[in-house]
């Protein structure tokens, strides 16, 4: 590769493998650019694992917590840098919530040392906590759980029998919980979809009436012709403190739906009173209006999303919600999924515009969408979840693949990487991908409350590695041989990944998030020595970068001002990997 100098020339990862059946980079850090937001950090919670990861850019874990449970799909940060995080109780669950995707069970809270401070139990015959939780400002925690219904209660309630093969219902619930340390806490608030069905099925039961007419309810009998127990699926809840307001999305309706928290809990089970004066009823919702029966399957825009979030103050988009739509039953193939933006149509007493009486809720379209380039490259059917950052990007969570990616508001993906973790342990690098799923992505910036007082130290990269020489099938080895170590001799020998030309790229590790170079000797040849003199004394990094049939590659080493090697510079040891960095120019 003599052209290493071009503006935006790749550099990509490399790897020891047999020269009939070159790997390729399967997990880990894949892409990172200038463009990518720096200093910040995301939270991980493997959907299989019993692990909480905080990662840096770089995709290196910079704190663990471990929990006896797996992940019960997501956990948050207190302002005091604890973790309060939903635990899925799995074959514990009551027989009355079986089978279920996305059950949870029990929430915990773990101090920044790992030691458990909180936890409380929310799984009987009645209820189980599924799904998300959202921390409040005064430290309560919001959480999503499943109500039980027998099938004799969901006729009772205008449920078409035909309707309820699973012999049983699951309706949403919202509630609010004051911890008490160290365990237990008290609800103090809760919201439930059942207070707020209307049917248009059977005239004899007191929730009869027209679903277009009523769109501040749930359809008890959607036209989708759900029969499973699980028909609403309430896959998120986050709070608006702002407005007192929360919103939910149910992964059945293709909905999101917009209820005030302003009230009592008996105000929340009536459609009066409280700060909006509509009691629990719906305020805003939109994405599906056949739904209410305002629509046709053609007027649908969104499909079995998730991840419905305002944007936060003070970010591009303030006050607008951000939806992970997936695409599942989308029509047409292949699937894809997409992020839409949408503004809601607020008004200045916290209530929303209302449509005429046989139109759907506004707007009609998004403000921004993301839909990758081809379509079908971007794609989870379920799970998932994006977070918009400062500079306008938006952070996004492939979940079904682990794959977690940053764009810029043309669609340019300009970080990427593949969570590693699942059930069993960590991925080999070169792997293929097998339970990595996860739920959602959130991000912290590097000053964030919580980190004060706790060094945010890189440790390995999760993957694990076949070998622990960083050039393919060869050896790299670099030695200070001046005693202010400002000399370094280079040697270097690749017999596998086939190459007719190598570059060797020097900068310092304090450069590494942005990939920023000193300088480069191009064209050095597959072995050979160089001597690099007037070498910086502090932290240092050298990439080798050649070229196989399959693309480029690299491999690469650290060094502090005592000659240690440095961990954090491995390459990944795969010939033909995916693009990893890019430069502007190589210097």
């Amino acid at each position: 590769m003599r052209d290493i100098a071009r503006s935006a020339a790749a550099l990509l990862i490399a790897s020891l493998v047999a020269p009939t059946a070159l790997a390729q980079q399967t997990v880990g850090l894949f892409k990172r650019t200038a463009a990518a937001s720096s200093g910040y950090y995301t939270i991980i919670s493997p959907n299989s694992a019993k692990s909480t990861y905080l990662i840096d850019m770089d995709g290196r874990p910079v704190h663990q917590w471990t929990s006896s449970y797996a992940a019960g799909l997501i956990g948050f940060l207190r302002p005091n840098g604890n973790l309060v995080r939903a635990g899925s109780i799995g074959a514990a669950a009551d027989p009355n919530f079986k089978p279920n995707q996305g059950g949870g069970g029990i929430l915990e809270e773990y101090d920044w040392n790992g030691n458990l401070v909180w936890s409380m139990n929310l799984s009987d015959s009645q209820f189980l906590q599924h799904h998300d939780i959202e921390i409040l400002p005064n430290g309560n925690i919001l959480a999503t759980r499943w109500e039980f219904h027998t099938a004799a209660d969901a006729i009772a309630a205008g449920r078409d029998p035909a309707n309820v093969t699973a012999g049983k219902l699951w309706s949403e619930q919202i509630i609010e919980i004051q911890p008490t340390l160290p365990s237990g806490g008290t609800i103090v608030w809760s919201w439930r979809s059942w207070d707020h069905m209307v049917q248009q099925f059977d005239s004899t039961k007191a929730n009869y009436g027209s679903v277009s007419a009523n769109p501040q309810r749930f359809d008890m009998n959607p036209p989708d012709g759900d029969t499973s127990d699980d028909f609403q699926h309430c896959n998120s809840v986050k709070y608006n403190p702002d407005l007192d307001e929360i919103i939910i999305n149910f992964h059945r309706y293709s909905e999101f739906f917009i209820i005030d928290h302003g009230t009592t809990t008996a105000q929340a089970a009536t459609e009066s009173g409280g700060a909006r004066g509509h009691g629990g009823a719906i305020l805003y919702r939109w994405g599906n209006p056949m739904m209410y029966g305002r629509g046709t399957a053609a007027d649908e825009q969104l499909f079995n999303d998730h991840d419905a979030h305002w944007i936060k103050p003070g970010l591009p988009g303030a006050g607008n919600i951000l939806i992970f739509n997936n695409g599942l039953n989308r029509p047409g193939n292949p699937p894809f999924s997409e992020v839409d933006e949408v503004v809601p149509p607020l008004l200045a007493d916290g209530t929303y515009t209302q449509p005429a009486p046989t139109d759907p809720y506004g707007p009609a379209a998004p403000v921004w969408k993301y839909v990758a380039t081809p379509p079908s490259s971007f794609y989870s059917s379920i799970i998932s979840g994006t977070d918009r950052m400062p500079n306008g990007n938006t952070a996004i969570d492939e979940g079904t693949t682990g794959r977690q990616f940053e764009i810029d508001t043309n669609g340019n993906i300009l970080w990427q990487w593949i969570n590693p973790v699942n059930g069993t342990g960590t991925l080999t690098q070169g792997q293929p991908l097998s339970g990595t799923a996860v739920f959602k992505i959130r991000r912290y910036p590097s000053d964030f409350s919580g980190f004060v007082g706790h060094p945010l130290i890189p440790g390995p990269e999760l993957e694990q590695f076949t070998s622990p020489k960083p050039v393919p099938d060869g050896s790299l080895t670099a030695n200070r041989t001046a005693a202010d170590g400002s000399v370094i001799d280079i040697a270097w020998d690749s017999t596998t990944c086939l190459s007719n030309d190598y570059n060797l790229l020097f900068g310092r590790l304090a450069d590494l998030p942005l990939y920023g170079l000193l300088c480069s000797q191009c064209s050095i040849g597959t072995t050979g020595t160089y001597e690099w003199t007037a070498v910086p004394t502090d932290d240092l990094y050298f990439i080798l970068v050649g070229r196989d049939p399959s693309g480029l590659y690299e491999s690469s080493w650290g060094s502090g001002p005592g000659g240690a090697e440095r961990h954090g510079t491995s390459s990944s040891f795969l010939c033909g990997a995916t693009q990893k960095a890019e430069f502007a120019s190589c210097p």
